[in-house]
């Protein structure tokens, strides 16, 4: 089997896969909302949850990386809000850092609002980065940082954890995807070595006595705009419902049974959207 048909055949069955996880966490949040469970029933469901969102980002990466090493993944670069794109992926890793009683902190100030840049991708590499600080870390400060500098972006993802081994760094920087150990696969650091790569860009790791520092430079185009032209982009984007709309959480789950085919359900949520939002 060639590279190209791997890398296909991982799509086709990472696309059946992604349905089953769908489908657990979609039934997963339908009985956290509609149950009266005692708490340790739902401290259960949410680590449930937790790893069944962990498997579906271990699936993606896997997927994607084989997509890389054969050359099948392409970049879509548009307009991108970076520093609301920063602030949302800390965002979505701080209750793992809080679970830890981890500081997880972001500094962004001055940089440009619109970059041009394929989301998707610098978004997974971001989580990445930051997910594998906050994983080996076990007290004190993930911190993300980004300058800017002529259509220099500059990332660093530094913590106070252990660091790297230095055989993991050197398998990581050639391109290997590092042997397991207790805290994973491996393959998050590599997955964003190969993106960078695309993305011409570099990973590099720096091992201090404070902890591990992770950091890489992107050359992005910054897209100028006017205030005036910025501000009747906003008035036309802005949402002229008149009535409220139903919560990303509902939708989610409408979309994870909806992947399921679960038409039942998908009847009995709507249902009580109808009440909800009549």
């Amino acid at each position: 089997m060639s590279e190209s048909q791997h890398a296909h055949f991982l799509a086709y069955l990472g696309h059946d896969l992604r349905n089953y996880i769908g489908a657990i966490t979609g039934y997963g949040r339908l009985v956290m909302r509609k149950a009266e469970l005692p708490p340790k029933q739902q401290d259960n469901m949410r680590k449930l949850l937790d790893s069944a969102e962990e498997l579906y980002d271990l699936l993606e990466c896997a997927v994607d990386l084989a997509k890389l090493e054969s050359g099948c993944l392409l970049l879509q670069p548009d307009d991108v809000d970076l520093p609301s794109l920063l602030t949302a992926v800390v965002e979505r890793a701080r209750p793992k850092a809080e679970i830890k009683g981890l500081n997880l902190l972001l500094q962004c100030q001055g940089l440009p609002s619109l970059v041009s840049v394929d989301q998707r991708r610098l978004q997974q590499v971001l989580e990445a980065l930051i997910d594998n600080a906050i994983r080996y870390t076990e007290q004190g400060t993930v911190e993300c940082t980004v300058t800017y500098q002529q259509d220099i972006f500059h990332f660093l993802i530094a913590d106070t954890g252990p660091g790297i081994a230095p055989a993991r760094i050197e398998a990581i920087t050639q391109g290997l995807v590092p042997v397991p150990d207790a805290e994973g696969a491996g393959l998050g650091l590599a997955f964003c070595r190969a993106m960078l790569v695309l993305m011409d860009s570099l990973l590099q790791f720096e091992n201090q006595s404070s902890g591990l520092r992770c950091r890489f430079s992107l050359t992005l185009p910054v897209i100028a705009h006017s205030a005036a032209a910025l501000s009747a982009t906003s008035q036309r984007a802005a949402p002229q419902a008149p009535y409220p709309l139903p919560s990303v959480e509902h939708l989610q789950v409408l979309s994870e049974l909806a992947l399921h085919g679960d038409i039942k359900n998908i009847l009995e949520r709507a249902i009580l959207l109808r009440e909800d939002f009549p």
